[in-house]
């Protein structure tokens, strides 16, 4: 049996788990010193003697065994332990110490290396208080700057140790800066070692949430076949329009709308918008997410009168109307955000029980979670929507943004033409040629599918009986049924307000 070698946990053992440095990058001198050390080490973890080490590498027992505590010593920095970098000649793997005391006589900037840490040391409140007001932490109603400058905070910082009763002859007064570089390095570590909480308090919530983004690791569910999976979102439509509403007195009048939706349902592995749907609401409901998903199911086009058919060829802008053979088609997973008209209950379980699918929630405000419909939805807006002179242009600033809603209501613009527009950019978005699908366009990547057995696609309806009473749209609606026996009030509910 091997003897287990004592300076090495157990948990580390396996060497080739260790942090290592290319070796490319070292100068020729430090690698071959670097070499020799790390030769001792493996010679060590594989039980030869010290003696037999000596010889190989001309490193006694003792550096040996400093070497490999310098190895299994954990990095902060890195999260782990420094493994053969600890090797590299003059490598530092702890924090400087400062050992002399500190006097009032200004002696330049390099006299005074690690008087900063051990100022704060002695005054933990002090270091506890740069941290929280850095990273904005602290419990009860206590506020926080928006983003504190470091100006700020060092003046923060001084304020506080002249309460301690710190003079101008102490550290950090009696220096040329009082100490502002090293707050900055310190500040600067804090940023390094704080993650997802130093990024949310110095550059704001979406930067914290792009904290997974790039970093390296795989999907663990990944699509391989059309229609796998498909993403739901919503579009705010940003031109101005007007609706034309006619009253019992046949009178039409004229409604101003500044902010409508259209929900869209698109297929993962080809990009190909297969459901989509007008939602003339302040914000999306539950009844906007099931008619989305209800449109992705039948093969009638629209009839000629409909607006929706007014830049389509023959009434077909979604993928079951031109491809009839995909009707009632089901899919895996469903991606949508995590917010509420997707989270209603009558939405979850309308949808499951009728696809038999799975539902992704994702995070709100990360688009690059589900970027594939949020970049459709920005070709869609480009593409049509940003075109009309009433529109509300990308930003405060854009210059395409002229009175969106005085020129709505002069050019007429009614919320039909706008809605015609998008199915118009829905057809020629399913059309389009792309170069992610090596210059095909989705429609045709997912008619190539369907006739390649190889490619695992095939249609997979709905079950007959569930197409017949079809229930996707079903829901129930709750309500308190009021009364008041006593006074004589008649049991009673309100819906609708």
């Amino acid at each position: 049996m091997t003897n287990v070698k004592t300076l090495i946990p157990i948990s580390l053992q396996d060497l080739n788990l260790w942090p290592k440095p290319d070796l490319n990058s070292l100068p020729e001198h430090i690698r071959s010193l670097y070499l020799r050390r790390k030769l001792a080490i493996e010679s060590y973890a594989r039980d030869e003697s010290y003696k037999a080490i000596e010889e190989k590498t001309e490193l006694n027992q003792k550096e040996v065994r400093r070497l490999i505590r310098r190895c299994t010593a954990f990095s902060e920095s890195i999260g782990q332990i420094w493994g053969f970098f600890a090797l590299i000649p003059n490598a530092r793997i702890s924090s400087y110490e400062r050992r002399s005391p500190i006097d009032g006589i200004y002696r330049g900037r390099g006299a005074y290396a690690g008087a900063f840490e051990k100022l704060l040391e002695k005054y933990p409140d002090v270091r506890e208080k740069i941290d929280s007001e850095f990273l904005k932490k602290g419990g009860g109603k206590q506020v926080f700057e928006a983003r504190v400058t470091l100006r700020n905070l060092h003046d923060q910082f001084k304020s506080t140790l002249k309460e301690k009763g710190l003079t101008e002859d102490d550290y950090p007064f009696n220096t040329n800066d009082v100490a502002y570089r090293s707050l900055c390095t310190y500040c600067r570590s804090l940023s390094h070692r704080g993650g997802k909480v130093a990024m949310r308090a110095r550059a704001g919530r979406d930067a914290a949430n792009r904290d997974p983004v790039g970093n390296g690791k795989e999907r663990l569910i990944r699509c391989l076949r059309p229609y796998s999976s498909v993403q739901l979102d919503y579009l705010k439509v940003d031109a101005a329009s007007i609706i034309m509403i006619k009253n019992s007195h046949d009178e039409w009048l004229e409604v101003l709308v500044a902010r409508w939706y259209i929900g869209l349902l698109v297929e993962e592995d080809s990009g190909a918008i297969i459901g989509a749907h007008a939602a003339f609401e302040m914000n999306p409901s539950g009844d906007t997410a099931l008619e989305v998903v209800d449109s992705c199911l039948r093969s009638k086009p629209f009839d000629s009168d409909d607006c929706r058919s007014e830049y389509v060829d023959e009434g077909k802008a979604l993928v079951v109307q031109m491809m009839p053979e995909l009707e009632y088609q089901t899919f895996s997973s469903l991606k949508v955000d995590r917010g509420w008209a997707n989270s209603a209950t009558d939405v979850v379980n309308n949808i499951m029980d009728t696809f038999g699918c799975s539902i992704c929630f994702g995070p709100t405000y990360s688009w690059w979670k589900r970027d594939l419909i949020e970049r459709i939805n920005g070709q869609l807006t480009r593409r049509g929507l940003q075109r009309f002179p009433s529109t509300y242009g990308s930003s405060p600033h854009d210059t395409k943004k002229d009175k969106p809603g005085e020129t709505a209501k002069k050019l007429k613009i009614k919320i039909t033409d706008l809605v015609a527009v998008v199915y118009g950019a829905i057809r020629e978005m399913n059309e389009a040629r792309k170069d992610n699908l090596e210059h095909s366009s989705p429609i045709t990547v997912l008619r190539s599918a369907l006739k390649n057995p190889k490619r695992g696609f095939f249609h997979q309806p709905i079950p007959r009986k569930m197409q017949e009473g079809l229930q996707l749209l079903a829901a129930v609606d709750e309500r308190i049924v009021a009364g008041n026996i006593e006074k004589n009030v008649k049991p009673y509910f309100s819906s609708g307000g």
